[in-house]
């Protein structure tokens, strides 16, 4: 049986861009005072909402996260994902290759999502971009269609 709608996330599933981002938040947040090597963040951060995040920090050292760290963090890696973002080695041929609706769901931010995939080429191959900044259960700013008929990605 072919299933209806295959989910996939963003970050290392479609896009490479763990090792960016992660490079990125071990420089600042040392630099904020929170002492985090790559293998540390790559360890404790990786597919955590930053509000997961900041919870982590905070339990871990005893104090509150700066504000506007996490815009820092944001804006840093957006502004180097033109010159570094690339799809994930092999995604393009089983997007191209898979014949259901399909969509994105990522802790990530909605626009950082929508960026991703357009720098990456995979905006096309995609539709709908469920994001947890979006709503506590996810949401979706479209819905999935197939070539035969709408597909709700919220239908269970």
């Amino acid at each position: 049986m072919r299933p209806e709608l295959v989910i996939f996330d963003c970050d290392g599933v479609l896009v490479d861009s763990e090792a960016i981002v992660i490079e990125i938040e071990a420089d600042l947040l040392t630099q904020a005072g929170f002492p985090m090597s790559i293998d540390d963040c790559a360890d404790h951060c990786v597919g955590l909402s930053w509000p997961d995040v900041m919870a982590m920090l905070e339990t871990r050292f005893g104090r509150s996260v700066p504000p506007g760290l996490s815009s820092e963090i944001q804006e840093q890696s957006l502004a180097a994902f033109p010159k570094q973002l690339q799809p994930v080695t092999g995604i393009a041929d089983l997007l191209a290759a898979l014949q259901t609706a399909r969509c994105v769901a990522s802790s990530s931010d909605l626009d950082r999502v929508r960026l991703s995939l357009e720098l990456t080429g995979l905006t096309e191959s995609t539709c709908a971009s469920i994001s947890a900044s979006t709503t506590a259960r996810g949401g979706s700013d479209d819905h999935c269609r197939t070539p035969k008929a709408p597909l709700d990605p919220h239908r269970r």
